[in-house]
């Protein structure tokens, strides 16, 4: 009877955690990092798997914090559905966590069909987390009740997206808006979670006035609500920046061929890097709508853009390692609450999800739950 290998050893990595550590070695033994020094050499052969990973460089697996786990789309009838993937094209492409979102759509898909992937993902190593309710209000749940699916659920941790801005939204009030914020946040306290809010924002000339009147009176705070979209247009982007800069809030950039020009150069204006994030609104969809508003085209998106910006920002954009990195992983899991389990950093007794880069920054491993979950070594 053949004994499976309790331990995988990773020696002689360049490791960012996302911070440069400089060339460690990192046990693993199940799904957490139970080890990290300068050699690690004391375990037998027969129940520790060795790989010399000399050369490569090591960092935390990428967080997709707006993914449409189901699919999206359907604004242009049911034949604009978008399909969705595989939990192998995340891992193809670097990412080893994502937060599943609902969308547009909360007639024909549900919080039923949403749970039920993300448990798919999760029982094949891509940990998935959720956000309860719909673009519009009220909002579409799993229970009948948003704070007990935060309360109860343990895969559901905030809300959102939500749509605001936007032709699709409902028109959501500034009272309503601040009752389901502040509603999602003592849910969150109730159950140990964070509560926070993925908000979609539309092109309307509207922008974000809605999120600024929610923080107003000073019983909210912006560290509660995620902007996503920032870069709709110029006055989105704008704003967006006013959020960060006077209040202290984050922003997330949908991953696109014109991102990483567009982070690189908040940073170097000196925008805090920290409090921003990307992701990849993967297998939702880009619809096209005429003069009179009709949808006329609608094309999904992939899951693989984050590597792609990554890589541009380090690669052209010449920005440094650890603060490009932060954008895909500890930003992530700072804002939404995911630190404490080690997601979106490479620490002792935190989760083994890993991804090792050649010079090129090209991907070669994927480590997700402690298993390699791709490999092109």
């Amino acid at each position: 009877m053949i004994k499976l290998k309790e331990f995988r050893l990773f020696k002689k990595v360049q490791l960012y955690k996302p911070e440069f550590a400089g060339k460690r070695d990192l046990l693993i033994h199940g799904t957490k990092i139970v080890k990290i020094a300068d050699d690690i050499s004391f375990l037998p052969s027969d129940c520790c798997e060795v790989f010399d990973m000399s050369g490569l460089k090591c960092f935390p697996g990428f967080i997709d914090g707006h993914v449409h786990i189901i699919g999206g789309g359907g604004e242009g009838g049911f034949f604009t559905r978008t399909t969705p993937g595989s939990h192998e094209d995340f891992f193809n492409a670097g990412t080893t966590a994502v937060i599943g979102v609902l969308g547009t759509d909360g007639i024909t898909r549900t919080h039923r069909d949403l749970l039920g992937q993300a448990r798919k993902f999760d029982h094949f190593g891509l940990k998935t987390f959720l956000m309860t309710g719909n673009y519009a209000l009220p909002l579409v749940t799993l229970t009948g009740s948003m704070k007990d699916d935060i309360c109860f659920v343990p895969e559901y941790i905030g809300i959102g997206e939500i749509a605001v801005s936007d032709h699709r939204g409902s028109g959501i009030t500034t009272t309503e808006f601040r009752r389901i914020l502040l509603d999602s946040r003592v849910a969150g306290m109730l159950s140990g979670k964070k509560g926070k809010a993925i908000i979609h924002i539309g092109g309307s000339p509207e922008g974000l006035k809605l999120l600024r009147e929610a923080v107003e009176p000073g019983d909210l705070s912006p560290l509660q609500i995620m902007p996503t979209h920032i870069t709709r247009n110029e006055q989105t982007l704008s704003e967006g920046i006013e959020w960060v800069q006077k209040y202290g809030g984050y922003i997330d950039f949908t991953a696109s061929e014109k991102t990483a020009t567009a982070i690189a150069k908040l940073v170097g204006d000196g925008i805090q890097a920290e409090h921003l994030t990307c992701s990849s609104d993967g297998w939702g969809s880009f619809p096209v709508f005429d003069e009179k508003g009709v949808c006329i085209d609608v094309k999904t998106a992939p899951v693989d853009t984050l590597q792609s910006v990554f890589r541009e920002l380090v690669v052209q954009k010449g920005i440094a390692v650890e603060t490009a990195l932060k954008i895909f992983t500890s930003n992530v899991s700072e804002f939404f609450g995911l630190s404490d389990e080690g997601y979106g950093h490479v620490r002792e007794n935190g989760i083994a999800n890993l991804i090792f880069y050649d010079d090129a920054f090209n991907l070669k491993m994927t480590v997700a739950k402690g298993e390699i979950r791709f490999s092109c070594l």
